[in-house]
């Protein structure tokens, strides 16, 4: 209506037509104003999506330097006051400045250590040229030790000779401690075969290039992996009860894997996931609310896809590719850690692995574990991670142009990690003191963040962020009540580490009944990584002994103390 007026019509048009026109105009404007701001903030928020997605892809996973914090920090509220308690330590004096020396090293450079005595030497001599016999005498040599390896392909012979004696024939019997010898593989190549693979993250089909001088049919690989998950089972309830056991403090998280399999076996095992959950709840009382919560915590995240919907009615046959879930369970103190698959996410699954646990429960945010802790009551206390709600923050702001209250934040989330340093290694009751101050330091936090949530809209990132810290407040702060909690979740990150390296390579489990001796192959692969114990040489050791090993006793078949029993030099019974 403006565009099509000229000139001449506006000096005909009277003064009350005017100011019409010129507040018509100015609501176009404001409204283009309005929908250019609404695309520029949609386009940033695109923007800093994209760059987090190329940060995972491309970048670093370190969180350390992602936010640069300056000396002087803006002075949003007044905490200091609230931090200063009577356990906090004087300030010390002068220290004399002294000045600097040569830096001097505590332990000798890797390279300079000497190659270990029990590694077998094979010694090439070299004579000078043109040496003589006859010549006087020979001074000490120089002598120099270099490490070599070569991989060899051997063909073990077992020869069994057989006699007649009389009207029998007598032959010798297989070694009872081998459990491969119907196999055209030994033990010692199983052992390398499933160290590669669960430890060092190598396929099969890598492992199948070492072997190129003669080629072993991937099914071959595949049965001698399956049977080793046969010979192992019994380890899995053993370590299962022992991470249990007198436990004060266990921490739980899970991680996204494949499986490939038939629909009509993933229906299987949900459907036996759900009669397990329901035998579990059994002891609960009957009312429509503990029914509601028990219908949640069996159900919630059982529910397919529309795909899996069709492949379930049997529109197909062929095997899948479904993402699962692969929960862990860790006991920090004893540094066991136990890997479970499971197709789904549901609540049920850390029930049953927790079973009759009481005690202090470090997770994430996940809703599964508020409906653990609100179905276990006063038995489980439930903790949150101060490392994934800083990790919001993070993710909220764009680097180019941070925002001072996400910098402020973290300034203060990094306050708490500085007295967690401090106390390291100290005895539960010296942190538990010294985290007076880290209440100080969260009770200001919380008054920031009631303050800062009113400055940004609901939906976005930052306000996201600062609402989950608000809505799992009680979980953040509780750590500071106890000596022996974790401020954050990173002991069970850590082990999940290896999980996720192999999701990359491997892409997906093979089968239901794989996935189960998978994860029970990577928890004692990282039990033995904890305790610093030969995955090897413990594997290859327990592969001999587990058929003929008393039942009661697996337990000392166990990485930690398998390492015990070799250090006092004892021989485990079964050892035949």
């Amino acid at each position: 209506m403006l565009l099509s007026r000229t000139q001449a019509d506006y000096k005909t048009l009277k003064k009350a037509d005017l100011i019409d026109l010129l507040t018509e105009r100015d609501n176009t404007i404001a409204g283009y104003e309005q929908e250019l701001l609404k695309v520029s903030g949609q386009l940033s928020e695109l923007n800093r999506i994209l760059g987090l997605r190329n940060k995972k892809i491309f970048g670093t996973s370190s969180e350390k330097s992602r936010v640069v914090i300056k000396d002087k920090q803006p002075d949003y509220i007044e905490y200091e006051e609230l931090v200063k308690t009577d356990e906090q330590p004087q300030e010390p004096a002068a220290a004399v400045e002294r000045p600097k020396g040569k830096r001097v090293y505590t332990l000798p450079h890797p390279g300079r250590y000497a190659i270990p005595e029990n590694i077998r030497r094979e010694e090439h001599h070299i004579y000078p040229d043109e040496y003589d016999p006859s010549w006087n005498r020979e001074l000490p040599p120089e002598r120099t030790e270099r490490l070599s390896l070569k991989i060899e392909l051997i063909a073990e012979v077992t020869i069994r000779h057989k006699f007649a004696r009389g009207e029998q024939i007598v032959m010798a019997p297989f070694p009872i401690n081998d459990p491969f010898y119907k196999y055209k593989v030994t033990v010692d190549l199983v052992a390398t075969q499933m160290m590669l693979r669960f430890a060092l993250h190598t396929p099969y089909y890598r492992f199948r290039q070492l072997l190129s001088g003669c080629p072993i049919g991937y099914s071959t690989l595949i049965n001698c992996a399956a049977r080793t998950f046969v010979l192992l089972a019994p380890l899995r309830p053993v370590l299962h009860a022992v991470i249990l056991q007198e436990a004060e403090l266990l921490c739980m998280d899970e991680t996204t894997f494949k499986l490939l399999d038939t629909p009509v076996k993933i229906a299987a095992f949900r459907t036996g996931l759900m009669e397990q959950g329901n035998q579990a709840l059994r002891f609960l009382p009957a009312n429509a609310a503990v029914e509601q919560l028990k219908k949640q915590i069996i159900c919630t995240g059982e529910q397919p896809d529309e795909r899996e919907q069709e492949w379930e009615k049997g529109l197909s046959k062929a095997k899948i590719a479904v993402k699962g879930q692969m929960w862990a369970l860790l006991n920090p103190a004893a540094k066991l850690v136990l890997f479970e698959f499971s197709p789904s996410r549901a609540t049920i699954n850390a029930v049953l692995l927790l079973k009759d646990y009481q005690g202090l429960l470090m997770a994430d945010a996940y809703s599964g574990y508020i409906r653990l802790a609100k179905l276990m009551g006063i038995n489980i206390t439930l903790l949150s991670c101060w490392a994934h709600a800083r990790r919001y923050f993070l993710e909220s702001q764009n680097p180019e142009h941070p925002d001072p209250v996400v910098r402020e934040i973290i300034h203060r989330i990094d306050g708490l990690y500085h007295i967690e340093k401090q106390v390291k290694g100290r005895a539960p009751r010296k942190k538990k003191r010294a985290r007076k101050r880290s209440s100080a330091i969260l009770r200001a936090l919380k008054i920031y963040l009631d303050e800062k949530i009113q400055l940004y809209a609901p939906k976005e990132a930052v306000a996201v962020a600062i609402q989950h810290c608000l809505n799992h407040w009680e979980a953040l702060t509780t750590y500071t009540q106890y000596g022996s909690a974790p401020i954050d979740n990173n002991q069970t990150e850590r082990a999940i580490r290896p999980l996720t390296i192999n999701r990359k390579n491997v892409l997906f489990l093979g089968s239901v009944e794989q996935a189960a001796g998978a994860a029970l192959m990577y928890s004692l692969m990282e039990c033995c990584r904890m305790h610093q114990v030969d995955p090897f040489t413990w594997l290859l050791d327990i592969l001999k002994r587990i058929e003929n090993y008393p039942k009661e006793q697996l337990v000392d078949l166990l990485p930690h103390n398998w390492k015990k029993l070799n250090q006092c030099g004892k021989s485990p019974p079964g050892n035949t």
